[in-house]
């Protein structure tokens, strides 16, 4: 697990998933089994149920407890009984938390592949796209719709209320892309 950010309230931790038993055991001790046996009731595929296992191991390690995670009518996970709110997100190898005493907070992780390509059109409108747009090599593309589509997913989690609400149409990046350094953290906050 590492820390990427942290201030006075709010800390994003991420991990590789874990993938043996061994690693859960390490986490989940004599309940490895009774989880283990949970995620296998939840999901039939194996990478959801590491993503799950892994996600758990980690607020495991975070809160140097067992914690018992719910989820609201619009799905967004909680701890029960903690005063700590918390966010989730899955990428194909890693799983982001974001825990913060602030109510309204959203995270996403993303990892940089070519399909986000033909997803364009459902990510940016001609506002967000910066003038030198046409210049980007595929990877740069491929980067920059990641970077904008993360921000936005994570903006989206964070409302309070998401009905009726267009990642695509109502919520706009206006801040240009840093291209020269694409790795960063931000607050967003609404």
């Amino acid at each position: 697990m590492k820390t990427l950010h942290s201030n006075n309230n709010c800390k994003l931790y991420v991990s590789p998933i874990v993938s043996t038993l061994n690693e859960f055991s390490h986490f989940f001790g004599s309940n490895t089994e009774t989880t283990v046996n949970q995620a296998q009731r939840k999901f039939s595929s194996q990478h959801r149920q590491n993503e799950w296992l892994t996600a758990r191991a980690l607020l495991y390690k975070i809160f140097n407890k067992p914690v018992s995670i719910a989820y609201n009518k619009t799905g967004k996970p909680y701890i029960e009984n903690e005063i700590i709110n918390i966010g989730i997100s899955h990428s194909k190898n890693y799983v982001a938390i974001l825990t913060s005493d602030m109510p309204c907070i959203g995270v996403d992780i993303e990892t940089i592949s070519p399909r986000i390509l033909r997803l364009q059109r459902r990510i940016m409108q001609e506002s967000e796209i910066p003038r030198e747009y046409d210049k980007f090599s595929l990877l740069e593309k491929q980067t920059f719709l990641t970077y904008l589509w993360t921000i936005k997913e994570a903006a989206y989690k964070s409302l309070k209320y998401q009905d009726n609400i267009n990642i695509l149409t109502d919520i706009i990046i206006s801040s240009t892309y840093p291209k020269e350094n694409p790795n960063f953290c931000f607050t967003f906050q609404n």
